[in-house]
């Protein structure tokens, strides 16, 4: 079963204990995209699922999880949802994954990204 399924089904279970089970270095950022524009409920479904991860890694401590969830709702906060102040919150999540790991893949997000961003960061 594709990560992409197992996200649709966890749309429809409301699960957090099947939402713990997903592994998240096999959600990839195409696989966020997929569920841009589903649709507020699913689109919300989504970040939560991402936020309760998050939480998940930080009680257990969990850094290297922790820094590539902050990474992805860093992505999906400013490139799928786009809400008011998008701009600060995913740069808020993008310095977390820095926090926790030191990868090149983070750095390289927030260059990308937030360098140029006209806000004081």
């Amino acid at each position: 079963m594709s990560i992409i399924e197992k996200l649709e089904l966890l749309l429809n279970k409301y699960d957090s204990d099947s939402a713990k089970e997903i592994d998240i270095f096999d959600i990839q950022l195409t696989d966020l995209n997929h569920f841009m524009g589903e649709g507020f409920l699913k689109e919300a479904t989504i970040f939560f699922i991402l936020k309760l991860k998050y939480v998940d890694y930080y009680n257990r401590g969990k850094l290297n999880e922790l820094a590539y969830c902050s990474y992805l709702i860093s992505y999906y906060i400013y490139i799928c949802l786009t809400p008011f102040g998008s701009d600060e919150i995913a740069f808020f999540y993008a310095k977390k994954s820095l926090e926790f790991s030191n990868d090149l893949l983070y750095k390289k997000w927030i260059i990308e990204n937030f360098t140029a961003s006209p806000s004081n960061y």
